[in-house]
């Protein structure tokens, strides 16, 4: 293989990686907006259902995904910490559809954005994603104290 072509093969591996962990990010950020539409507009019922179990289902997927894809290269304990955060949120989506609270909601946000700046950092250079999930998280209603 020459080494134009060797670097275009380079090149495109880390593109359809950046894409994967892009997208990856992108699915914890949308999950954050529409668990904030849902405590804005005071939604229940089926709508916030659908939404916690969504979540639920991402941040299990997450765990799996990253034991499964990098478990060479990420240490033990933060695995172990995802998958204390995993069933955290899992614990937390079962409780909010009995029994809705908005700090927990304002939580689950939080940590929705977290976990997408997390794997955005992974990334050298990064760009917006990041930016609006910063301007997102900063809003006053998202301190965590």
């Amino acid at each position: 293989m020459s080494e134009s072509n060797h670097i275009m093969t380079d090149n495109n591996e880390n593109f359809e990686l950046r894409y994967k962990v892009e997208d990856t990010a992108m699915m914890f950020f949308d999950l954050a907006e529409k668990l904030e539409a849902i405590r804005v507009n005071n939604i229940r019922g089926r709508d916030l259902e659908a939404i916690l179990d969504t979540n639920m289902y991402l941040w299990r997927y997450a765990l799996h995904y990253i034991k499964s894809q990098f478990w060479m290269n990420i240490p033990q304990a933060t695995i172990e910490l995802i998958d204390e955060l995993s069933n955290f949120m899992i614990r937390a989506g079962i409780v909010l559809k009995e029994n809705y609270d908005d700090s927990m909601i304002r939580k689950m946000i939080h940590m929705n954005i977290r976990m997408c700046n997390q794997i955005i950092d992974t990334l050298p250079e990064t760009d917006t994603i990041q930016d609006t999930a910063n301007d997102f998280i900063s809003q006053p209603q998202y301190a965590v104290a």
